[in-house]
């Protein structure tokens, strides 16, 4: 759709044009709902608002569709409104717009006209979140979708599954909302998204997004076995049972039974329930037992849609009622007949059941009477009753009666006695002679129960069975197996009156025993009704065999009447009348034979309507075999007013049977009636029993039966079953899982061959499954040989305990086991285990996989054995072990399936920092010692087979740290190490942690003064007045284990809060007041407090204290931790003098000696020139002072020793000291006897505090081979930089060691000037002991900007002495330069001088001459001159490095490969980083120290103008006599050799062959003359000469320095040198035994001949030409000729390199240069070389 859209101005909001032109009028004017082709007019009201009369005219609109009158100028009045009138003509339908143009004197203003047309507008929800939902499940949200424009909208909605949306399609109305269902149904637990699209005609289709998540829910129970034990047979029971939802979604969950068996007794509820999710719910299950003595077992599954199953196993046992009576035998005895005698006795029946239970007597109560025949008994209670005999006739009586019990097996009373008359006596009774008569042999074949007599408490061990109780009780009269049989045993009348008398019935006596019998009826049986019914004749004689009839007459006497009755009759052998014609052995008990009858008068009367409930109504039988019998008692209730009358009908092809099958039932009484299940084959049976009622069809009640017979049938679920290949002697189990399908309990009995057995077994052999479960069974197979094996065992199944009383055969069931026997190899994997380092305490844990490549199954037991235990020796006790070294196994052994991989989770729990080398074994097995024992004899040619061992190596340490660099200003290092013990405290780091420290660390220490547990260490501040510039020390830290670390400085305080400031100061002590006071003064501060470095990497800490006030001593004690490492306790002490106070300090002795200690080194005793020793006297004041020691002590100590000077004091015992100096007494201690000395003395200051110091020294027996105490291990050169350092030193320690006296040892010193100013090095040789071993040379000299100086240091010993101190190394700024007339003078005016300096110099120091002659004049003049580039053609470095050495022979070792960040790098200020990669060296915990304290600290460390930059050399020397020295080494035949005489060690030939390499080739070409005679400079000719006039002598100097340097790497890299230097085996050297074949020359300088100028070449082949290297290594042996130096300085000549070199090697400066390195330095590096102390370069990307 066109629009017709015309743009103009801006149009003004209604308020805007008011407040500018006074006009109010709306901003627009819009038409809506129109239709083309019609005219549509719109006013617009302008109306004035302000208090001018405004003119003002509209320009019609440009758009033709909007027409306007013609405009005319409007004039209105403030107040007046005028109506402008717009027309629309449309004709399309399309907008509209355009405006209308106001002018007026002041501007214009637009007016906004448009017409829009109904347009569409529809919005649909973004975002549908469904969240968590279950699979398989369906979850429903809800979204709109909303017409927001003017128009109908037809849409249809589209979505891909498994979203579904609900209606798909549809019209919506506009301005109406429509509500849409969007179904989620997951299939899998995953993310979903989707999207629904929603199309539209005529506009763009939106889109909604969907999301949601597929879950799987988890259900749990917090029992998964219900098991209700015992229950009594129609009780019901509940348990309850909770389901868990785990999952993060809701569960619907179904309950349903799982695989049920046809009876249930188990009732589930709820079946169905929504858990929500992380919530519960509660199952309740109910047992009602139905079968008395029957064991259910059924399984519930709890199921979700997404597949979740719980299964839930409820299980229980019906009990019956334990009921008995006592007594259960009543012998009444004998009773005279004539005189009708009744005897009576009392029975009592008792309930023992927590449940109350119902009984019914069933008697015909002829001969022995009750006086109740039924009732209830209460739980747990009893019920007496009478029992009663009248004797009729002189007969033996004998009747059981039994008495029938709910939910029991039924019981019974034996009730006997004797009646007599007179002539008449029969045989003398007693319960024994039945018992001998049912256990006799003529009654075995009777299915009849052998009673015995009870015990009191019911019951015995000998009492019969349940299943035999029941077949008795339900054995018929009718039954052929009696002695005496009915036929039948119930006689029925049917309907009668009792106006005509019913026919007689017939029924017959069988006599089955083997003599004749007498019959006897009794007619009374006291209920009234016998007289209703006779029995004809009343006695009757029945022979052997044979039979009798009798006929039974009814006389009912009214209508409308149920009649029933029992008619008795006792039958007994005739031969029985008289006891004489019987014994005991021939005895038959009397039976009583029971005969029912009954008749009914209702043929002209209605029945009586029956009222009666059965219970149970549904017959539950106990699973039995086919041939056995189950039971259940069924109570008939009488709820009528009348008497009721029932009777069973029984199928006879159905397997169920009642008894007794009809009866009387009095009104509101019950009977109970007892129903059998004998299937005769296995099946499920169900009939239908029929119960009638009062004789009438229509009133039967059907109750429904239900029995199952099972068969003896065990099922497994791998009949077949296949032993994997087993190691011969192992053993290998597989589990075989054995069910009972059937509903009954089953014993099995497996039975194998002996011969097998011992390959094969089962366990358990033999058991008892009860229906419904499962057994698990074990197979286990343990070959013998490498073959295969077939086995058959077979298993028998019986009826547990024969229950029903049948003996069956039994069911046989076999299973096929095969296997086969074979050998095994097992392997680790991976082959080692390196862990690396490891932290002590931190376990490792690694996982290795044991493979087992063979076909068996092995067992493996997994060890360890820890072989660096063996050379650990005694431990410390004082330091702590957290227990013995530990590897543990998460499964530490088990078995290796054949080809099968086994994880195992090796955990190393190091307890100690030693190296661990640990062999883990995997013993393998077969898991029985017999088994083994074959194993082993099988495999006894591969042992190791049966021991694959992983080795497991770790490098187990601490984090360590060390302070291995210290700085401060005008402190020597060596001061600094000493007076902050600084080598004991790095020492104490690397040691072990005792158990106090470990338990500091670990914050289980109750002690929380750390002073008494860790380490403690004074750390002594340089003393300073009050108001002096900190206290600044630089110190290095660096990380020297192999693991990152973090430090910690600890300060008082650190972490607890402030206290409040109501707290009392009185309350604390001095020690804590004043630990306050330089706490919250700041007058000991840190930066930073805490690091973090990785393994060798450095960090710089500063140290600080604060002058603030004058003290004694302030003392701070601060924790100087290394986390999971040591910590010490750092007693940070500093002293504030007054202004002009005097102050004598005295070194702090090394260790092992105690702060305020001197100490000696140990002294042989009956040395005859025992060492010089020193101490040291420092003044730490700004004023100089006197000072004397008092030897008052000293002397008594030497006359207590047998007036033996012990200890001499050779210098002075009083002195001056000027500020800052140092003054060394010399100590001679000479011990008698070998032990340890101990001396107080006082050194007193005049004006000033005494100090007390005591010596102590230990004699010792001479000892050769022990080597002397090690030096300290301080710094060889500067580590940290410090800004603005001028000069930067090469070396800074010397660790001489043992030297003969008298021997010269020199080592060289590299000082440079990295600033941009000349600076002046001085050497400080003003102390007694320096002047008298020491000197340096130069000993003055100025540096200019880069420059760089050689300085050389010798030290003589002329007497036996130990001494470690230090030289200072003044560093100053040169004095002001002369005028500027006296400096120019020429140029012989500067030789002369030049060469004067050279003469005063010392012989052995030519090539320092060089150096200090330009300290002059000539320093002056060139430090104007721009220093020259060297002209030689290859750039050499002037970097130095030196090796971890801790002895330092005057080596200095170039490294031409330039280190970043090193220390002494003149370019390098403190950043605060370490000094490794540039890492940072501080934690973040650290940098957020950024404070103001951090700040102050780094501040106070900047150096300040007149900081003093002076330095020290320390230097450590034991002077010897030669004799003793001689006797430090072995095997040493040339030791001492002067240096004018030869040494002819063959080693050395090699070396020095290689040496002379290039004089020999010089004279086999005759390019070079033999002569060594002495050349000076103006000798020289030719071209030589020519190119000398050349260049100056500054550039002769650089380059040469620059020759020399790579000659001297060539030398040392030389393949031929490095080959001699391998092949020199010999003891260590000491570093001045000459190494030449031949004595030593004076150098000499060789020049060619005149007649033959040299050629210009290459400088290697010059050199070789004129011998001149080989010269100078020999020149360099002796010693050298003091050369003068002339230096020539001419106008500057463009030349060549080539040349340039060339004449740079034949001048002197070369020579002099040359002669003081190689003599400095040449022997020493290779003496270290042949010692194997020193290593070639590295290369510099290394």
């Amino acid at each position: 759709m066109t629009s017709q859209t015309i743009s103009a101005g801006t149009v003004l909001s209604r308020k805007e044009r008011n407040a500018k032109f006074g006009v109010d009028c709306p901003s627009e004017l819009r038409w809506h709902g129109w239709q083309a082709g019609g005219d549509f007019r719109k006013s617009l009201l302008i109306k004035n608002t302000s208090k001018d009369v405004l003119e003002f005219r509209y320009k019609i609109p440009k758009n033709q569709f909007f027409h306007m009158e013609f405009p005319e100028k409007i004039r209105l009045s403030p107040g007046l409104g005028y109506i402008v009138n717009v027309n629309f003509r449309p004709t399309k339908k399309e907008p509209y717009s355009d405006v209308i143009e106001f002018e007026l004197p002041t501007g214009s203003f637009f007016i906004q006209i448009r017409a829009t047309v109904p347009v569409q507008g529809i919005t649909m929800t973004q975002e549908l979140d469904f969240g968590f939902c279950p699979i398989n499940e369906v979850q429903t949200k809800s979204f709109e979708l909303n017409n927001t424009g003017e128009v109908p909208i037809d849409y249809e909605l589209q979505s891909k599954a498994p979203f579904q949306i609900s209606p798909q399609g549809g019209t919506i109305q506009p301005g109406t909302v429509q509500q849409f269902s969007c179904t989620f149904s997951p299939a899998d637990a995953s993310v979903f998204t989707g999207t629904v699209v929603c199309k539209r005609a005529g506009g763009a289709a939106l889109h909604m997004g969907l999301h949601g998540v597929g879950k799987l829910p988890f259900l749990a129970a917090s029992s998964q076995e219900i098991n209700f034990g015992s229950v009594v047979t129609g009780k019901v029971e509940h348990k309850t049972f909770t389901v868990f939802n785990r999952s993060m979604v809701h569960a619907t969950v179904t309950a349903e039974p799982h695989n049920p068996p046809p009876n249930q007794v188990f009732q589930l509820s709820p079946t169905a329930e929504v858990i929500p999710p992380g919530a519960s719910c509660e199952f309740h299950i109910t047992y009602r037992p139905e079968a008395t003595g029957a064991y259910s077992c059924e399984s519930f599954r709890l199921h979700t849609p997404g597949g979740n199953n719980l299964f839930i196993k409820s299980s229980g046992t019906s009990e019956a009622h334990n009921v008995f009576i006592e007594p259960a035998v009543v012998d009444f005895g004998d009773m005279d007949c004539s005189k009708s005698q009744r005897k009576s006795q009392v029975l009592d029946i008792k309930n023992t059941t927590n449940a109350p239970v119902s009984f019914q007597i069933l008697t015909g109560g002829k001969f022995f009477r009750f006086s109740k025949t039924s009732g209830t008994i209460s739980a747990l209670s009893h019920c007496e009753l009478d029992v009663s005999m009248v004797a009729k006739h002189a007969v033996n009586l004998f009747e059981r009666v039994w008495i029938l019990v709910q939910n029991q097996q039924p019981l019974y009373v034996d009730l006997l006695g004797t009646g007599f008359q007179e002539g008449k006596r029969p045989m003398p009774f007693n319960y024994d002679l039945v018992t001998n008569f049912r256990t006799g042999e003529a009654t075995k074949r009777l299915p009849i129960a052998i009673a015995r007599q009870p015990s009191l408490s019911g019951g015995s061990n000998d009492s019969p069975s349940g299943q035999d109780l029941w077949a008795e009780f339900m054995l018929p009269d009718t039954d052929s197996r009696l002695n005496y049989c009915l036929d039948p045993e119930e006689v029925s009348f049917g309907t009668c009156s009792s106006r005509v008398p019913p026919d007689y019935r017939q029924f017959s006596i069988q006599n089955n025993s083997a003599s004749k019998c007498t019959v006897v009826w009794e007619g009374s049986d006291g209920t009234g009704q016998s007289h209703l019914f006779e029995v004809f004749p009343p006695s009757c004689d029945i022979g052997a065999g044979a039979s009798a009839t009798f006929k039974a007459a009814f006389r009912p006497i009214d209508d409308g009447e149920y009649s029933m009755t029992t008619a008795q009759a006792v039958a007994y052998p005739k031969t029985q009348r008289n006891f004489r014609l019987v014994t005991e052995e021939s005895f038959v008990p009397p039976s009583v034979l029971s005969v029912c009858m009954h008749g009914h008068t209702f043929s002209n009367v209605a029945h009586h309507v029956p009222r009666c409930v059965f219970t149970p109504r549904n017959l539950r039988f106990d699973s039995c075999m086919a041939g056995e019998r189950s039971y259940c008692v069924v109570k008939i209730e009488n709820k009528a007013d009348t008497v009721t009358v029932f009777s069973f009908d029984t199928d006879d092809t159905a397997p169920f049977n009642v008894r007794p099958r009809c009866g009387i039932i009095q009104p509101h009484q019950f009977a109970l009636v007892a129903v059998e299940f004998n299937p005769k084959n296995s099946g499920e049976f169900f009939s239908t029993v029929k119960c009638s009622l009062n004789h009438q069809t229509a009133n039967a009640t059907e109750l429904n039966a239900f029995g199952v017979a099972s068969a003896a049938i065990l099922e497994l679920d791998q009949p077949n079953l296949v032993m994997p290949p087993t190691c011969v002697g192992a053993i290998t189990t597989r589990v075989v899982t054995m069910s009972n399908p059937s509903g009954i309990p089953l014993y099995y009995n497996w039975e194998i061959s002996e011969a097998q057995r011992r390959m094969l077994w089962i366990e358990p052999a033999n058991g008892v499954v009860q229906p419904g479960e499962t057994s698990e069974l074990r197979v286990h197979f343990q070959p013998r040989r490498v073959k295969s094996h077939n086995f058959r065992p077979k298993m028998q199944v019986h009826r547990h305990d024969g229950a029903c009383g049948v003996s069956l055969s039994p069911e046989i069931v076999l299973m096929n086991v095969s296997g086969e026997g074979a050998h095994g190899k097992v392997m680790f994997d991976p082959p080692e285990l390196d862990l690396g380092v490891q932290l002590v305490g931190s376990p490792a844990e690694r996982l290795v996989e044991i493979v087992n490549h063979s076909d068996v199954l092995l067992r493996y037991v997994l060890s360890y054995q820890d072989l660096g235990e063996e050379d650990e020796g005694d431990v410390d006790e004082n330091f702590t072990d957290i227990g013995q070294p530990t590897v543990a196994f998460d499964c530490p052994e088990g078995f290796l399936p054949a080809h099968a991989r086994k994880r195992v989770l090796v955990t190393f729990s190091p307890t100690r920092r030693r190296y661990y080398d640990v062999r883990i074994t995997a013993r393998l097995g077969t898991g029985s010692e017999i088994g083994d024992q074959t194993l082993q004899s099988t495999l006894r040619h591969k042992p190791d087979s049966l021991l694959p061992m992983l080795p497991l190596q770790s490098n187990v340490v601490y984090p360590t740290m060390a302070f291995v660099d210290a700085r401060a200003e005008a402190l020597p290092t060596e001061r600094i190490f000493r007076d902050f013990r600084l080598v004991q405290i790095n020492r104490s780091l690397h040691t072990d942690l005792t158990a106090r420290e470990y338990n500091w660390n670990a914050g289980t220490e109750n002690e929380t003064d750390p002073e008494k547990v860790l380490e403690v260490f004074e750390v002594d501040f340089k003393a300073k007045e009050v108001g002096s510039t900190s206290s600044v020390v630089r110190m290095l830290i660096e990380n020297t284990g192999h693991l990152p670390a973090t430090f910690k400085f600890i300060f008082p305080k650190d972490g607890e809060d402030e206290p409040d400031n109501w707290v009392d100061s009185d309350l604390l002590n001095d020690d804590e007041l004043t630990r306050d006071l330089i706490l919250e003064n700041k007058l000991f501060q840190v930066h930073p407090k805490q690091g973090r470095l990785q393994a060798g990497e450095r960090c710089e800490v500063l140290m600080c204290y604060q002058h603030k006030f004058a003290s004694d001593l302030y003392r701070l004690p601060v924790i100087f931790q290394v986390v999971d490492g040591k910590a010490v306790v750092m007693g940070f002490r500093g002293q504030t003098l007054q202004v002009g106070q005097k102050h004598l300090s005295v070194a702090a002795a090394p260790p092992p000696f105690l702060p305020k200690q001197v100490g000696f080194q140990p002294v042989t005793v009956g040395s005859r020139d025992p060492p010089i020793q020193y101490m040291e006297l420092r003044n730490t004041s700004e004023v100089a002072f006197e000072w004397a020691l008092d030897l008052e002590k000293v002397e008594q100590l030497c006359a207590d020793n047998h007036n033996f000077p012990v200890l001499q004091l050779i210098d002075s015992p009083a002195g001056t000291l000027e500020p800052g100096r140092v003054e060394y007494l010399r100590w001679i201690f000479k011990p008698i006897e070998v032990k340890e000395y101990r001396v107080n003395v006082q050194v007193a200051v005049l004006g000033g505090a005494p100090v007390d110091v005591e010596l102590v020294g230990k004699g010792i027996m001479p000892n050769p081979e022990e080597p002397d105490l090690p030096a300290l291990p301080l710094p060889p050169r500067q580590l940290i930089p410090i800004p603005s350092q001028p000069v930067t030193v090469s070396c800074e320690r010397f660790v001489l060691g043992a030297v003969p006296i008298g021997a010269v040892v020199s080592s060289l010193v590299i000082l440079k000037n990295v600033s941009e100013k000349p600076w002046v090095f001085e050497w400080d040789l003003d102390s007694s002991l320096s002047r008298e071993v020491l000197s340096c040379y130069p000993q003055q000299h100025e540096l200019f900007p880069g420059e760089v100086c050689l300085a050389r240091v010798i030290m003589k010993c002329s007497f036996s002495t130990q001494m470690d101190y230090h030289v200072p190394l003044l560093v100053h700024e040169p004095a002001p330069p002369p005028n500027d007339e006296e400096e120019l003078d020429d140029d012989d005016d500067e030789n002369r001088d030049s060469n004067t300096a050279s003469n005063t110099a010392p012989p052995p120091t030519a090539g320092s001459t060089s150096r200090s002659g330009m300290s002059n004049t000539s320093n002056a003049k060139a430090n104007k001159k721009k220093l020259r580039q060297s002209v030689i053609g290859r750039q050499i470095g002037q970097r130095f490095k030196h090796t971890q050495t801790t002895t330092m022979q005057g080596v200095v070792t170039f490294d031409d490969s330039p280190r970043k960040g090193r220390a002494g790098s003149p370019h390098t200020a403190y950043t605060g980083v370490s000094q490794r990669t540039g890492a940072t060296g501080m934690t973040s915990a650290s940098q957020a120290q950024g404070n103001a304290l951090a700040r102050t600290v780094v501040q106070m460390a900047v150096p300040t103008e007149d900081y003093d930059w002076s330095q020290a050399i320390s230097v450590q020397v034991h002077a010897r006599e030669p004799i003793e020295h001689r006797d430090l080494y072995k095997d040493l035949d040339q030791f001492w050799v002067p240096r004018d005489l030869p040494l002819p060690p063959v080693h050395i030939q090699t070396l020095n062959e290689s040496l002379t390499k290039s004089s020999k080739v010089a004279a086999t070409t005759g390019r070079g003359s033999p002569s060594r005679g002495a050349t000076s400079p103006a000798s020289q000719t030719g071209e030589q000469a020519n190119l000398t006039q050349l260049f100056s002598g500054t550039e002769l100097h650089g380059t040469a320095n620059d020759i020399l340097r790579a000659l001297l790497q060539d030398i040392v890299s030389d393949a031929d040198v490095q080959t001699a230097l391998q092949a020199a085996k010999l003891e260590p050297t000491p570093n001045y035994v000459q190494m030449v074949s031949r004595p030593p020359t004076p150098y000499k300088l060789t020049t060619p001949h005149p007649s033959q100028p040299p050629t210009p070449r290459f400088p290697a082949e010059e050199l070789a030409a004129t011998g001149g290297l080989a010269e100078s290594i020999a020149g360099a042996t002796g010693e050298a000729t003091s050369q003068s130096l002339s230096l020539h300085t001419e106008s500057e000549i463009v030349m060549d390199d080539e040349r340039a070199t060339l004449l740079a090697m034949h001048s002197s400066e070369f020579a002099n240069v040359a002669h003081f390195v190689m003599d400095g330095c040449l022997f020493n590096v290779l003496g270290e070389a042949a010692t194997g102390e020193w290593q070639p370069w590295e290369d510099s990307s290394e």
